[in-house]
């Protein structure tokens, strides 16, 4: 017969052998987790957002991929010495605005929020044409969060269709074609690894650098006046991110960078201006000042949609002069405590060389 001593003591090593292959399994699955995300610049961008120094950003810029290949942070900072960043990714949806700003802001207090308003014109509730993008922005945030939880079922709810409902919630489901290349997995999660340290020479502020170039046809609907209504989902993901920068006392522009803009789209962005003014921000559509910019449809673009090195710095320029005027950015540029900023500039300065190289050389072979 077992005494209770002897009872106790199996059940305590049981608890305890238990209690380690949970640990074990903890483990390995957070590996596993972490080798089969993404490889993307973009998500590398939001990663390395976790290494700035705390309380140092003046603005953040948060969209979807116009955010990111439109404005240089570090060109920003050698004209006019106010520090940003880019928070975005491709295809960001109206609803995932708040999570990802609100994780942002955990780490950094800025002046002044740039936020992209085409999202809240794309978005429709059915979205999973752009679902793979929200799960690479899931994967990228810290988890076990409650903002990267909510970006997880704001995608799942809005972008479902009969799909392995897992794949919105574990990184392994949602990207399970990497088992067939393993080997190259745990390459790219290495690498993953070493672009998000802090000594990292390769930060751009969230910049994405695109090699690429075509000519485009720009239209002008700055005389349009009529407004088309959002769909449900944009408009309430809209008012709820107002909300949102209301009750965290927060300065915020939305901006429509330029591109090919369509009649319908400046309708749609016409009830995202009224809106936004109607609750008490700033609305810049910069189509309206193409001209100003000097941008160029021959050799400004890399398709109907973006800027490309060219035209980025051109708006950067523009925009950067218009936010230093109306909401009197800080100039850190004499200041040795920001002096990262040059530094960074500089090996920033050799990227952006490099790029406008290749781009020219495409612009040029296009003309042979």
């Amino acid at each position: 017969m077992k005494t209770k001593t002897g009872s106790f003591s199996v059940k305590a090593k049981n608890a305890i052998r238990l209690t380690c292959f949970l640990l074990i399994f903890c483990v390995l699955f957070s590996l596993l987790t972490f080798i089969f995300r993404p490889n993307l610049a973009e998500g590398i961008h939001l990663k390395q957002y976790d290494t700035l120094q705390d309380n140092s950003l003046d603005m953040i810029y948060i969209g979807g991929s116009v955010c990111i290949v439109s404005w240089m942070p570090y060109e920003a900072w050698n004209e006019f010495g106010f520090t940003s960043y880019d928070v975005g990714i491709s295809s960001l949806l109206a609803y995932n605005f708040q999570p990802l700003l609100d994780e942002a802001l955990k780490t950094q207090n800025p002046g002044l929020i740039v936020v992209d308003a085409r999202p809240f014109y794309y978005t429709t509730g059915h979205d999973y044409e752009h679902k793979y993008f929200a799960l690479v922005l899931s994967s990228s945030m810290k988890q076990n969060t409650y903002n990267n939880f909510k970006v997880r079922y704001n995608t799942y709810k809005y972008c479902y269709e009969g799909e392995d409902v897992s794949s919105y919630f574990i990184d392994m489901m949602s990207f399970h074609g990497s088992w067939k290349s393993f080997g190259d997995q745990v390459k790219k999660a290495d690498n993953y690894r070493k672009a998000t340290l802090t000594d990292n020479p390769d930060l751009t502020m969230g910049f994405l650098f695109v090699k690429e170039w075509q000519k485009i046809q720009l239209g002008d609907f700055s005389s349009v006046t009529d407004a088309s209504p959002l769909s449900e989902t944009g408009e309430q993901s809209l008012l709820s991110f107002i909300g949102y920068l209301r009750e965290k006392n927060l300065k915020a522009l939305f901006v429509v960078a330029p591109y090919r803009e369509t009649e319908e789209e400046r309708m749609g962005y016409n009830s995202v201006k009224s809106i936004v003014e109607e609750n008490g921000f700033d609305f810049l559509n910069a189509n309206d000042f193409v001209q100003e910019m000097g941008l160029s449809q021959d050799a400004d673009f890399y398709n109907d949609n973006h800027l490309n090195v060219f035209g980025a710095k051109k708006y950067t320029s523009f925009l950067g002069e218009y936010l230093r005027e109306k909401y009197s950015l800080a100039d850190h540029r004499s200041d040795p405590d920001y002096s990262s900023w040059d530094e960074g500039f500089k090996r920033w300065e050799n990227q952006r060389a490099a790029v406008e190289e290749n781009v020219d050389a495409l612009m040029k072979s296009d003309g042979e």
